[in-house]
């Protein structure tokens, strides 16, 4: 087979998936006959045209015919000539299985062999061009690389957008290379200046101590001087505003690069997982089980090396549910369920997050098995069997050796997989859970970050030195004072107001002991950390601030160095560690408590400023008043202008940030009423959009705005800096 016909070969895979995915997804549809029924089997039989005309294309004769005898069905379904039943659809997935089969080959599987990532039969809009990925510059998983490097597809829209961002970063560093020579300019004249100063300083010395009169020479150099200080700080503060305003422009575009590089990284879940289904039916058929496999959100994109790094994890966990989940044909006839059992498999992102479920309705969890293993294995007491919940048992299975199987097969029996995937699940910032499946069966449930490249974090500190933590471990930040904090049991609690919550301190949890310092009013700073359902709080010294940042991995190695996983720089220039949440929480330390005090000291008692945000975002209006008020201020919230205007008007704030796009009343309106009345004509109003649009940043500035933040992604440090300027 020469090159060609091997890329042809592997184009012709991912797009069969894709067809037999569709068609799937319509087959299992159910609903009222109707003209969103008959396009559904129109787009069946559009799918089954192509597969055919592609496997004629590569040479495939039977899946040509198999594909033939699908789409002359859907013709008959579409004229009346035969109804869509369950036989119909066992009949079409039997179908697809059997092309899976054909095109994978004798003995092929999704563990063995893989497509290339991001290959698309359908042209669109792909330029066709392979880039190559070093390995090296991502060293957390280079050791699971299965090759030195891979190719990936990338859409010729975002290489052109990568090139733009590539020439605005160029321009911007002439910009920055401009404001040095200037700064440089400047320092020369100040040396000069100052040469000439203490020449004529010391001229004016020796006429003090001699009785002499000053020469009106030394008088005007003087006055010459005084002249050329102005002059010099005239043009340092253009120079600062200028070097201010690139400072920014290389931020955004920073940022903007940062968002391309990970958008070219992300591909189809379907060019990692795509085999799964052939690989479950395998193992199905290996114990002599039947099994309807469903597969959903196969299209959903994320990162490459995150779905690399989940691969095994997942695939050992399909085989668990055929294992252990899905019993024999006969024994789901004993207990009146289908002789065919269901394993389901679900991908979907949410933001940020990336979510995959995996699901049977087999014979579920059995509680009391793992009881009764916990035991014989001494992981649990004998007397504690009463008090042991679901939750805590379920847990156990992802101890390193623990499995309630009685003997071990080539599938499963070692009690390592489920151990080593939440390890791996963990060094990625995700979580994993079990639990029994409502209506029977068992569910997993593991969400991770869909990128690993960049992240969003929550800088804290302690005793001047930055952490890390991941934002979506992170349930809320507050200052409390300290007398909230009481024991109970020898344990520090946290009270609010719908609970009390564990507390200990990241000092703490770090092995760094000593004392967190209390703040403004003997204050104490406290993240709440958030682990499945519990919640914990870790109380730090401060908040810095929110912000994406590029991680640069390591291995994980000891224990101890599971603590961190990886590290940033932050806009100084120091290295900053990434902690990992998951595994902070999971230590003794943060389940059962431990002892830490607090240095008092006393704040500064001026008045604190308060802030009204208008939003109609509630993802928004929560992030910046968690921001706000982690940096001392007072803030109110409101949904739209019009309510913000209610409550300007019955309790007057020192500043107003608002959105610019709301209901009822927008952001505009809001600074014309504000701006209008002689009452509030003062208050200052900052509007904060993501849209970067000349016409409407001059409209919120004539209107009366006092400053027009644009942002792609909500930054608080400029906002802080803005807020500053204001009050």
């Amino acid at each position: 087979m020469n090159a060609l016909q091997q890329r042809l070969l592997d184009v012709f895979e991912i797009e069969h998936r894709e067809h037999s995915e569709a068609i799937r997804r319509i087959v299992s549809a159910t609903g009222e006959p109707g003209e969103g029924e008959a396009k559904g089997f129109a787009e069946a039989m559009r799918r089954a045209h192509s597969l055919k005309g592609a496997a004629r294309a590569v040479g495939l004769g039977e899946v040509e015919t198999l594909a033939h005898g699908l789409e002359s069905l859907f013709v008959k379904i579409q004229r009346g000539e035969a109804e869509l039943d369950d036989d119909i659809r066992k009949h079409v997935g039997d179908t697809l299985d059997e092309i899976e089969d054909l095109i994978s080959g004798p003995g092929e599987t999704a563990a063995d062999d893989e497509a290339p990532a991001g290959s698309d039969a359908a042209g669109g809009e792909e330029a066709g061009l392979d880039v190559r990925q070093r390995t090296d510059a991502a060293p957390a998983v280079s050791q699971h690389s299965a090759a030195p490097s891979e190719q990936i597809r990338v859409n010729a829209e975002d290489l052109d957008h990568l090139l733009k961002s590539a020439g605005e970063l160029h321009t911007d560093m002439l910009f920055q290379n401009a404001g040095a020579n200037e700064v440089r300019a400047v320092s020369n004249r100040l040396a000069t200046l100052e040469s000439r100063w203490v020449e004529t300083w010391k001229e004016m010395e020796k006429c003090a101590r001699d009785a002499l009169p000053i020469p009106g020479r030394l008088l005007g150099n003087t006055a010459q001087a005084t002249t050329q200080i102005r002059h010099l700080s005239r043009d340092m503060r253009a120079i600062a505003q200028r070097q201010t305003s690139g400072a920014r422009s290389l931020r955004h575009h920073l940022s903007d690069l940062e968002r391309r590089v990970v958008a070219a990284r992300m591909v189809p879940a379907e060019s990692v997982f795509g085999g799964f289904r052939k690989m479950v039916r395998d193992v199905a058929a290996t114990e002599g089980k039947q099994v309807e496999v469903v597969i959903e959100g196969i299209d959903c994109h994320a990162d490459r090396l995150v779905l690399q790094r989940i691969k095994d994890p997942v695939m050992h966990m399909l085989r668990n549910a055929v294992s252990h989940g899905i019993e024999q044909p006969q024994e789901r006839e004993a207990a009146g369920k289908s002789p065919r059992g269901m394993v389901r498999f679900l991908i979907s992102a949410d933001n940020d997050r990336l979510h995959i479920v995996i699901e049977d309705d087999g014979r579920g969890i059995d509680f009391e098995r793992i009881a009764r293993k916990a035991r014989e294995q001494n992981l649990v007491g004998h007397e504690e069997n009463e008090t042991l919940s679901e939750h805590f048992l379920c847990q156990l299975l992802f101890e390193p050796g623990f499995s309630t199987a009685d003997s071990v097969t080539t599938i499963s029996g070692r009690g390592v997989g489920l151990s080593v995937a939440r390890e791996t699940i963990s060094d990625l910032q995700g979580s994993i859970d079990i639990s029994a499946r409502e209506g029977g069966g068992t569910r997993m449930e593991i969400a991770l970050p869909v990128s690993i490249l960049t992240r969003r974090l929550l800088l804290v500190t302690l005793r001047e030195q930055a952490f890390a933590l991941p934002c979506e471990a992170v349930a809320r930040v507050m200052r409390v004072p300290a007398s909230d904090i009481v024991t109970v049991e020898g344990r520090p609690m946290i009270r609010l107001k719908d609970r009390t919550l564990p507390l200990t301190s990241i000092a703490e949890l770090l092995d760094l002991g000593g004392s967190i310092a209390a703040g403004e009013k003997s204050s104490v700073s406290i993240v709440v950390l958030r682990k499945g359902e519990a919640q914990y709080g870790v109380a730090v010294e401060g908040f810095v601030g929110v912000n994406d940042f590029v991680v640069r991995h390591f291995d994980i190695g000891s224990a101890k160095r599971r603590r961190w996983s990886g590290v940033i720089t932050t806009e100084d220039g120091s290295p900053c560690l990434v902690l990992n949440a998951d595994t902070l929480l999971a230590s003794d330390l943060a389940r059962k408590g431990s002892g830490f005090s607090f240095d008092v000291t006393q704040g500064d008692t001026k008045r604190v400023k308060s802030v009204l945000v208008v939003d109609d975002s509630i993802t928004t209006r929560t992030l910046e008043k968690s921001i706000l008020e982690a940096h001392g201020y007072r803030v109110r919230l409101s949904v739209d202008g019009r309510d913000a205007l209610a409550q300007i008007r019955n309790e007057l704030p020192d500043v107003v940030i608002s959105d610019v796009e709301m209901p009822h009343m927008d952001g505009f309106e809001l600074v014309r009423s504000i701006k209008s009345d002689d009452r509030l004509c003062d208050l200052p109003v900052i509007l904060v959009t993501s849209r970067d649009d000349t016409s409407d940043r001059e409209r919120g500035l004539m209107l009366g705005a006092d400053a027009y933040v644009v942002k792609q992604r909500f930054d608080q440090q400029d906002l802080l800096e803005t807020i500053g300027r204001m009050i």
